[in-house]
């Protein structure tokens, strides 16, 4: 609910635009009207391909391909052998139960993801496209910035967040293979947890972009495209590890990485590459016939996104801080502007205020311990 915002573009985390456009044009008024007139100079938003919105939610086929059949075959078996290992020490399902149990905390992590990305602020680089136009002497002639400000501000929040989710679950999964034919479950149980948790992340931010960048009259088919991505996942999964791989499961923990790898990098260049050149000229078209951008332009000095290629922007400036000043940028910052008081209300539910959102919790509770118990599905049948 942190993320899924009415209104991602300018509202987002209740005035992060704002204050981005209040820090480039020096005063509070100025920033009101630039962010007035940003908002009736953006187009409105054109309908996407039914292909673009399967390569934004792409990470829906790898969340179903991992969580049904690890939870269904590949743990089973694990604990089967943990089970053999202790000699009965450590019986099968109280060990499966531990992993499922483990798996349903790691998705409270969820709520707080949201809320580092609407309050992340990546660094700026200022004054250098500025510098730049200068050289070329265009001087200050871009009257589009603001619109480009608030348009493309989205992606920026979330980006990181996918990518630093997709390290971890990729760690997480290649240290789970490892430990397993070390038979090491106690260092497999570690890396199990840092798989969940960043499998969570990315399919957190993932959902995030339904709201950021589908329209709302394409809403319902994101949701249809998410479902089908889900199933599809997850018989992939299931004719993978039996048709193919014969029921191995190192060579499963490969699918895994591998097909988290491959729809991470679809999501995140299709998420990117949403806002192309011809939207851009489109923009700057429009805002040629605009006076009062033209003017609080004039008092900006923050250079935005540049036009070079989405991807490249994005992993050079995430490379260029560092991995501690990113780690720093992308949790401690944003932590310090929440209070507890948010972060409690992130996870409490009033039933009397939001009545019917707290029947759809509560039937999710029920699917979700029903959906617990066929993990137990395998040592039924045998």
């Amino acid at each position: 609910t942190t993320m899924a915002q009415t209104s991602p573009l300018l509202d987002g985390d209740g005035g992060r635009s704002r204050d981005r456009l209040e820090e480039g044009y020096g005063s509070s008024n100025a920033a009101a009207t630039a962010l007035a007139t940003a908002e009736n100079l953006l187009p409105p938003p054109s309908a996407l391909h039914p292909l673009h919105i399967c390569s934004i939610l792409s990470t829906a086929f790898s969340y179903g391909c991992i969580i049904t059949t690890m939870f269904l075959l590949v743990l089973p078996i694990e604990c089967a052998a943990i089970d053999h290992l202790t000699k009965g020490g450590i019986s099968k399902s109280v060990s499966l139960g531990i992993f499922a149990a483990i798996a349903g905390a790691a998705q409270l992590i969820c709520p707080l993801v949201g809320m580092l990305s609407d309050r992340y602020r990546p660094r700026k680089r200022r004054k250098r496209r500025q510098r730049r136009r200068q050289r070329k002497g265009e001087g200050n002639s871009d009257a589009a910035e603001p619109a480009r400000e608030a348009r493309q501000w989205v992606k920026g929040r979330r980006m990181p967040y996918l990518l630093f989710g997709t390290a971890i679950a990729e760690i997480g999964l290649v240290g789970i293979n490892a430990a397993s034919a070390a038979s090491s479950y106690s260092v497999f149980t570690a890396f199990f947890i840092m798989a969940m948790v960043g499998i969570n992340v990315v399919y957190c931010v993932m959902i995030a972009l339904i709201p950021d960048l589908v329209p709302h009259h394409q809403t319902g088919l994101a949701n249809g495209t998410l479902a089908l991505l889900l199933v599809s996942g997850s018989l992939f999964g299931f004719a993978t590890f039996k048709v193919v791989l014969g029921e191995g499961i190192h060579a499963m923990y490969l699918i895994y990485v591998f097909v988290m790898a491959t729809s991470c990098s679809v999501t995140f260049l299709a998420a990117n590459g949403l806002f192309g050149k011809k939207e851009e000229e489109e923009m700057a078209k429009l805002a040629e016939t605009s006076s009062v951008v033209q003017d609080a332009n004039q008092h900006t000095e923050e250079e935005t996104h540049s036009q070079g290629p989405a991807l490249l922007s994005t992993l050079s400036a995430l490379l260029s801080l560092g991995i501690i000043p990113t780690l720093w940028n992308m949790i401690y910052r944003p932590l310090s502007l929440m209070t507890w008081a948010e972060i409690r209300n992130a996870y409490w539910l009033d039933p009397k205020q939001h009545y019917d959102f707290f029947i759809v919790t509560l039937s999710r509770l029920f699917y979700y311990l029903g959906l617990s118990a066929q993990c137990f599905f395998l040592y039924f049948i045998h």
